[in-house]
């Protein structure tokens, strides 16, 4: 018996009296998981939640990298700081960094972009790649949307930020044409229309979103990828998401909670819904402002507006 390894790919012939028989094995397919990640909450908290679950336990062909703003780009066990600041305006710069980063260090075949809010089956994610995206030349697999205009007829043609399968190939041809990237845009649209002006047609993806009750919801075991966000349509405080995360790793491990721990949480959910409010930061930040104009002189008012201190700008910055 002889063996030999060709472009990373298995061979294993056998020979015996009638004829040489020629078996191709693939090995695991390498996989690198691109978390967007920030160290405010609900991303930190949930950050630390992926890694005692999903994030936890790796095989050999996956890796997890959080990446985050910094000061530098630098590399601090799990999570990639790359050079730009917080403000959502430059979500799109930050995705170009990391993949420039993860392209130049890390040994990969595809990368799933996801975020915090999101609990990854590692094992049906490798499967639906196998399956289905091996053998593509450009992949750019995720949930379809369209970004409309409503002062055009133009539209733009994008898979959802949440989750995005990317192969190399793919990546590369981003990177080769970062410089037509409408930071205009929103990361996600804009890395749509990059694409789609270079021809790459996206492939639709499988995810599960739990929606409002977690509790309530069946989950479908073959997805590899369920978004636990809770706040934007169902009205949940997020601090609920980690607690997802928890009892989705159970569900998808232990097959199902127990009925009595289900039936108290659920009601406990439904409870802790009174506690939701939007954007308390800058609830208070209004608030502070509204009660600034009442008592202040106006000059003196107008001019605190036109010096708002760092902090204050970094703040509004990330809400836009």
């Amino acid at each position: 018996m002889e063996f030999y390894f060709i472009k990373e790919k298995f061979i294993i012939f056998r020979t015996d009296a009638k004829k040489m028989k020629k078996t191709l094995v693939n090995p695991h397919i390498k996989i690198l998981i691109l978390v967007l990640s920030s160290n405010t909450y609900p991303s930190s908290r949930n950050k630390e939640a992926i890694k005692k679950t999903w994030g936890s336990n790796l095989s050999d062909n996956f890796r997890i990298i959080f990446y985050e703003s910094g000061e530098d780009e630098k590399i601090v066990e799990d999570t990639l700081f790359v050079q730009t600041d917080t403000s959502s305006k430059n979500l799109g710069l930050k995705l170009l960094l990391a993949l420039d980063w993860c392209n130049k260090n890390i040994d990969y075949d595809f990368i799933f972009r996801t975020n915090t809010s999101s609990f990854v089956n590692k094992v049906q994610l490798e499967n639906y790649i196998s399956s289905n995206l091996i053998q593509k030349e450009y992949v750019y697999c995720g949930i379809p949307l369209i970004r409309d205009y409503k002062e055009s007829q133009k539209k733009i043609n994008f898979l959802s930020g949440a989750g995005i399968i990317l192969n190399k190939k793919t990546i590369q041809l981003i990177l080769k044409n970062r410089e037509y990237w409408d930071h205009n845009e929103w990361e996600d649209v804009a890395l749509g229309k990059l694409l789609e002006e270079n021809n790459i047609t996206f492939l639709t993806g499988r995810r599960q979103d739990i929606k409002n009750n977690f509790y309530n919801n069946l989950i479908d075991n073959t997805n590899y990828h369920f978004r636990c966000r809770l706040d934007n349509h169902y009205g949940y405080p997020r601090f609920l998401e980690s607690f997802v995360l928890a009892d989705m790793h159970k569900i998808l491990n232990l097959k199902e909670l127990n009925n009595k721990e289900k039936f108290i949480k659920k009601y406990i959910f439904y409870f802790l819904k009174i506690f939701r409010v939007d954007s308390p930061r800058f609830k208070i930040y209004r608030v502070i402002k509204y009660f600034l104009k009442k008592v202040l002189p106006k000059q003196i008012f107008n001019h605190l507006k036109k010096i708002k201190p760092h902090t204050l700008k970094k703040f509004l910055g990330e809400r836009l």
